[in-house]
């Protein structure tokens, strides 16, 4: 009695590597381009725009921010700090990368002084720290 031995053919075993081949190339090409779309992705903005103006009846604050970056940035904030430790906090809201998005608000004007500079901060989502400027505030 005689051991049968049976074997896969040749063709049928190169058949098999170069379909293990292409599989394992789709999975490095898939997890290589996700992993750079991931990697270009960044968020930025910049203030392109900060005026304060105080009248003898009212004070307006105004601001204008563009998203430079290739995501959205949702939930920005603007904060002014007046005198006495007066310090509103605003919302810009959303912002879609390359649009320019602001406001104009009133405040106390008898929190600032015509002539002096005024911290102004814009916190982005996401990211430690904030955009810090600062605005002259002009008499109207």
């Amino acid at each position: 009695m005689g051991v049968d031995r049976r074997a896969v053919s040749p063709a049928v075993a190169v058949l098999i590597l170069i379909t293990a081949a292409v599989a394992a190339g789709v999975l490095v090409y898939n997890f290589t381009v996700s992993y750079a779309g991931v990697a270009t992705k960044t968020t930025s903005l910049q203030v392109t725009s900060v005026s304060l103006v105080k009248t003898s009846t009212q004070g307006l604050f105004a601001i204008q921010v563009k998203n430079t970056g290739t995501t959205q940035v949702t939930g920005v904030q603007v904060r002014l700090y007046g005198e006495s430790g007066y310090a509103p906090l605003w919302s810009l809201g959303t912002i879609d990368p390359g649009q320019t998005k602001g406001d104009v608000w009133g405040v106390d004007q008898s929190k600032f002084v015509v002539g002096r500079m005024y911290a102004v901060y814009v916190y982005v989502p996401g990211q430690q720290g904030a955009i810090a400027l600062t605005v002259l505030c002009e008499g109207g």
